[in-house]
């Protein structure tokens, strides 16, 4: 989502003027607005989640969830260690190349 903010004729730079435009407190609030955004619709799906919870078929899906958490919880664990182990050969085999240099960065670029 993009802001489109009009500026007056009057407070915009000269073309050939040295003077540099500052979009630092722009940027800031756009970061804002879409982390209040993001906060928002979160709150929403946690209202639709609360309101679908007295369907029947939702609400077994809910218990199917609950009682299978243990084995989702192992599943995560076996495929996180194994994405750390590619990420350690990939770190390993291209240590020398600027974007996998470090153990972090490998990992950033492997997500």
């Amino acid at each position: 989502m993009i802001i489109i903010i009009i500026i007056p004729v009057e407070h915009t730079p000269d073309v050939f003027s040295d003077k540099m435009v500052n979009f630092s407190n722009m940027i800031r609030y756009h970061s804002d607005f879409i982390f209040v955004f993001g906060l928002v619709a979160f709150l929403a799906q946690l209202q639709l989640l609360h309101l679908l919870r007295y369907n029947a078929t939702i609400a077994m899906l809910g218990t199917i969830l609950r009682k299978s958490a243990g084995d989702i919880l192992a599943y995560a664990v076996i495929a996180w260690l194994v994405f750390l182990g590619f990420s350690s050969v990939a770190a390993l085999t291209f240590w020398n190349m600027k974007d996998y240099s470090t153990f972090g960065q490998v990992v950033i670029c492997l997500v």
